[in-house]
């Protein structure tokens, strides 16, 4: 769980240490934004090997694993394939969850403020170009999706005691698509919207 977590958070953060490493070597001012990043990302990268080490080497050194911890271990990293690793978010590169209303709902929020100030059908109309049709936003989830899928398997394929959907990151693989993302997101939209003009009238 705590590999999968560091992943998470390495796969969204490493552009900001790309541009932290690019700024250091111009020699150029680096806003302390980006500096935490890098250091966070740092702090993960050392977390994410020990996560490493204790799930495909440590464990070898206890007794081995009664079925009932197999069936636990390999329990938990299923529900986390299907809660955290399911799917694309045409909002949020780094999420690789399919939209929900709470996430539409931030949005809707912030377009109706006053850095925005949009009119409930222009925010409405606006979001649902975001969230039900295909954009740029999509296909970069897509790539960075298949950047973690990687990491994921890179560990997880290794793992003897995990079930063989786990080592392949099946669920995790078969949410990467657009199409499903999209056909996914248009009743989980339809059903906000409808929420929101009912709040509204």
């Amino acid at each position: 769980m705590r590999y999968t977590a560091n992943a998470i958070l390495k796969n969204q953060e490493y552009p900001y240490v790309r541009y932290y490493r690019e700024l250091e070597q111009k020699g150029e001012y680096i806003p302390t934004p980006t500096a935490v990043s890098y250091y966070h990302l740092l702090d993960e990268a050392f977390h994410t090997t020990i996560s490493q080490t204790i799930a495909r080497d440590m464990y070898k050194d206890f007794p081995k694993p009664t079925a009932y911890e197999k069936f636990i271990s390999g329990l938990i990293v299923y529900q986390i394939q299907r809660n955290l690793l399911s799917g694309l978010s045409g909002v949020l590169p780094g999420r690789c969850v399919y939209d929900d209303q709470m996430l539409m709902l931030f949005y809707y929020k912030l377009l109706k403020s006053p850095l925005f100030k949009m009119e409930t059908k222009e925010a409405l109309d606006w979001m649902e170009k975001c969230f039900c049709q295909e954009h740029e936003g999509f296909q970069t989830a897509l790539k960075y999706h298949h950047s973690l899928l990687e990491l994921m398997r890179r560990l997880f394929s290794r793992l003897d005691y995990q079930w063989s959907v786990n080592r392949e990151m099946g669920i995790m693989a078969a949410g990467a698509s657009i199409d499903k993302a999209i056909q996914k997101n248009i009743p989980v939209f339809k059903e906000f919207s409808k929420s929101i003009l009912a709040q509204e009238s």
